[in-house]
C-alpha cells in the first residue's frame, strides 16, 4: 500500500491563517522497501471529497516531495 502522510503548507501540518500558498510538501508512507516517487500529481480542493477543484497541477515527473510550488495558485478565504 502506497499512501501520503504529514502533508504540509508551508512546512505547517493544518496551518490555520495562511494568506499565501507558497510551498507544499508531503511524506511518501509504503509497505514495501525502496518505494521512490517519479511523479505526482498536485490538487487542492474546497472540501474534503473534491467535488470542487481549485487547482490541479496534471502530472509532473518529478522526486520531489518538499518545497513544491503551485504555479498559479491563489489562495481564497
Amino acid at each position: 500500500m502506497l499512501k501520503i502522510i504529514k502533508l504540509t503548507l508551508n512546512y505547517q501540518v493544518n496551518p490555520f491563517g495562511i494568506t499565501k500558498a507558497s510551498q507544499f510538501g508531503w511524506i511518501i508512507e509504503s509497505n514495501n522497501s525502496n518505494v521512490l516517487q517519479s511523479s505526482y500529481i498536485l490538487q487542492v480542493g474546497k472540501d474534503a471529497k473534491f467535488e470542487s477543484v481549485v487547482f490541479d497541477s496534471g502530472l509532473v515527473e518529478s522526486e520531489e516531495s518538499a518545497h513544491v510550488y503551485a504555479e498559479g495558485f491563489t489562495l481564497e478565504s
